[in-house]
């Protein structure tokens, strides 16, 4: 999308130290503000720091990749939002002593929507904090950079983003549209209020806030070193690759239709790079010194830069009173349902809009709602706050994991955000230890590791530079440390199933790999023999691939642990790729499931035995149903069930061969005993049955006196209400026991056996 906007020129200088200013440029035309050239200046330490800096290089690395695949590849069920960071802001604007002139705050708010606009393509927004503050000051209403130290100190609020809006701005003897300072200096940017409202320059003027150079290079009226076939464009001109070779951009040479006329600027000349060959730059990039209608584009390494910057070296920015964020209950579990309270932590909000499943539907207003996910997935959360006047969101990726995969199940981390922190996983992976960098720890890695003679050149699953993979980095951390990384939850709904995965274990002073599995509330440790020490003979040599049989924890929910010990130096980067769970196919393709109860109605209390009927099964997995114990049960059984509620149960069993199942359900029913029984439902019944000695009675009907007869009628035992009878001295036999009421009628009666 383009807007076409009258837009004035901005001035921009970046200062290292707090006395550095910018000078004028000798190309400016005094008769137009808007032929004002910039004077922007960085010092080369500033830009080797953040060009040497391995999060910022690799932050927008995976910006792009990101921006190039538009949305994670998820499964059904799951969201795709982008996470938006909202920035603070603090707006400063000058006016005269007594009050007069100054931005409007219609203008203020304009301006920032324009940038905004913008913005939202390096998944940032910017907001402002606290209100405006206004300075009603004649000496920094036209203001001159000599005086930016005393105004800061006065006016200036850490960790925000310092924006001054004056009527003038000057730096020496040159007008300018306004500076800020590159990454490394101070959170302040200057604007003059004629090119605040342009609809560009406060995005420009922000661009290098967040490490942009112009197109044309770090020097004003000086032929940018920049070859037009890109060769060198990552190490001059504006750094960024997908911006064109600029010759230094201007009225002169851009027509107001916005064509550049292949001219050099000022001179009329036709504009060559060193190799002869003849500048096409791109008019509209907003970080040029084109013609000020014309600019209205940020390239997508332009983007990445911003956003990088953002994560990385500008990534301290808090607002006290009025920010964003919430945590929840919990935030995975191996079954569904799952039910999780969100709660709000944000400050200052008045309303709430929350998205808790991803679909970009508001599902809850309210400040802490509850949201039961049925649904195995992985799930995104948004909440949207309000303070009345500006809306801001936190949106948290994959934030909520519910239920297990299923098999065939594959990971090759190739959406994974590649980090040296222990960040970057999705889809339920975790690590232990996470969000450090100076621990011995699991990473998410693209081409080499840091540590030179030690992991993999390139990934498993694309064999390139460019391809994710986990790794361990050894560089920090002593002998003996553990980094731990655990699968999502995983059902394996097969009879053979078989884990495989690739490794790379290259280095000197190599450690340990250990595979661990997590199932019935237990970790089970090293379910295949430990890799221990160097495995792979050659940095650049393949990974090797291991396969590990998981038939025991066959039709169970199970969780995978890659344990990595270190040794005693840094040269032990192990890495792994490309998770594959499957099932091996074999004899038993068809089972059929089947079962049978030794009782299908029955009392709390009073054992049920199952046993297995199936056939052509390798594996099974039962579920006794609620109130059960135990619950669930794998193995053919027979399987000694007790209830603890009443009511009809579903029982099931799953019967599982090689590579299908097959599912069979019964229902029972419990009835009630004690306290708790329905007066309503009449019963009566004895146990156990056969009885060795002691006869207990369950029933609700009330009765005075207790008889057991024999098969001949005769009266063997009697007793005055009571619910358990010796019986041990009765010969073995069938008897009769009956309940017998207030008036001597016979209530109910039932058999039983004396053994």
């Amino acid at each position: 999308m383009k807007n076409i906007i009258t837009l004035f020129t901005l001035f921009l200088f970046t200062i290292l130290t707090l006395k550095a200013q910018v000078t004028g440029s000798s190309q400016v035309d005094p008769a137009s503000l808007n032929n004002l050239e910039c004077g922007f200046i960085a010092t080369q330490n500033q830009l080797n720091n953040l060009e040497n800096n391995l999060e910022y290089q690799t932050s927008k690395a995976n910006f792009v990749k990101e921006y190039q695949a538009k949305s994670y590849n998820r499964s059904v069920g799951q969201m795709a939002l982008t996470q938006i960071d909202w920035v603070p802001i603090k707006a400063h604007i000058t006016r005269a002593s007594t009050g007069a002139g100054g931005l409007t705050t219609t203008q203020l708010t304009a301006a920032i929507d324009s940038m905004n606009n913008y913005y939202i393509n390096a998944n940032m927004q910017f907001y402002l904090c606290g209100g405006i503050n206004y300075i009603d000051n004649n000496t920094y209403y036209n203001f001159n950079a000599s005086n930016e130290t005393a105004m800061h100190a006065a006016h200036g609020v850490a960790n925000l983003i310092n924006i001054y809006f004056c009527n003038s701005v000057v730096s020496g003897t040159s007008n300018l549209c306004g500076y800020a300072y590159y990454p490394g200096g101070r959170d302040i940017i200057l604007m003059a209020n004629s090119c605040a409202i342009n609809g560009s320059t406060l995005a420009h003027e922000m661009g290098h806030f967040y490490s942009l150079r112009h197109t044309h290079g770090g020097s004003n009226g000086t032929l940018t070193s920049e070859l037009v076939n890109g060769s060198n464009c990552s190490t001059t001109g504006d750094f960024v690759c997908d911006t064109d070779a600029d010759p230094q951009l201007g009225n002169a040479n851009v027509s107001s239709s916005c064509v550049y006329n292949g001219t050099a600027p000022y001179t009329g000349g036709v504009a060559v790079d060193a190799n002869g060959t003849a500048f096409n730059p791109n008019p509209n990039n907003i970080m040029s010194y084109s013609r000020k209608s014309c600019r209205d584009f940020f390239s997508v390494g332009q983007y990445a830069r911003i956003n990088a910057a953002h994560k990385t070296s500008r990534n301290y920015f808090t607002c006290a009173t009025y920010s964003v964020g919430f945590t929840a209950t919990s935030t995975s579990s191996c079954s569904t349902p799952i039910t999780v309270s969100f709660t709000d932590n944000s400050t200052g909000a008045t309303s709430w809009q929350w998205d808790v499943d991803g679909d970009s539907v508001i599902d809850y207003t309210t400040q802490n709602p509850s949201h039961t996910y049925t649904t195995a997935g992985s799930y995104d959360v948004r909440l949207t706050i309000s303070n009345g006047t500006t809306v801001i969101t936190n949106t948290k990726i994959g934030f909520i994991t519910a239920g297990a995969k299923g098999i065939p199940y594959n990971q090759d981390f190739e959406t994974f955000i590649t980090a040296t922190n222990a960040t970057g996983l999705l889809e339920g992976w975790t690590t232990n230890p996470v969000n450090t960098t100076t621990a011995y720890r699991w990473n998410v890695g693209e081409g080499g590791t840091v540590t030179g003679s030690t992991g993999p050149f390139v990934d498993n699953t694309l064999g390139t530079t460019t391809g994710n993979y986990m790794h361990i980095e050894a560089s920090q951390g002593g002998q003996n440390d553990v980094a731990e990384l655990i699968s999502p939850c995983i059902n394996l709904n097969v009879g053979s199933p078989e884990l495989s995965f690739a490794y790379h274990m290259h280095g000197s002073s190599m450690g340990e790999l250990h595979l661990d599995i997590f199932s019935g509330g237990v970790w089970t440790n090293d379910i295949m023999p430990a890799l221990i020490g160097q495995q792979t003979i050659n940095q650049s040599d393949a990974f090797s691939i291991k396969t590990v049989d998981l038939s025991t924890w066959a039709g169970e929910v199970i969780e995978l642990r890659f344990r990595g010990i270190r040794n005693s130096s840094f040269r032990g980067d192990i890495a792994i790729d490309d998770i594959n769970i499957k099932c091996i196919p074999g004899t038993n393709p068809n089972p059929s499931a089947n079962f049978t109860s030794s009782t299908t109605n029955t009392f709390s209390g009073d054992p049920v035995i199952f046993s297995d009927g199936s056939s052509d099964a390798i594996a099974w997995k039962w579920d006794f149903g609620t109130g059960a114990s135990p619950a669930t049960a794998s193995g053919t059984g027979p399987h000694n069930v007790t209830y603890s509620t009443t009511g009809l149960k579903t029982v099931s069993l799953i019967a599982f061969g090689d590579c299908s199942s097959d599912t069979t359900n019964t229902s029972l029913n419990i009835g009630l005993v004690g306290v708790t029984e329905n007066e309503d439902l009449t019963y009566f019944t004895v146990y156990p049955n056969p009885v060795n000695s002691l006869l207990s009675i369950k029933t609700n009907i009330i009765y005075s006196r207790v008889q057991i007869i024999n098969v001949v009628g005769q009266i063997v035992v009697e007793s005055n209400g009571n619910n358990s009878l010796d019986v041990s001295k009765l010969e073995s036999g069938n008897y009769i026991i009956q309940l017998i009421g207030d008036e001597s009628q016979i209530i109910q009666s039932e058999k039983f056996t004396k053994n």
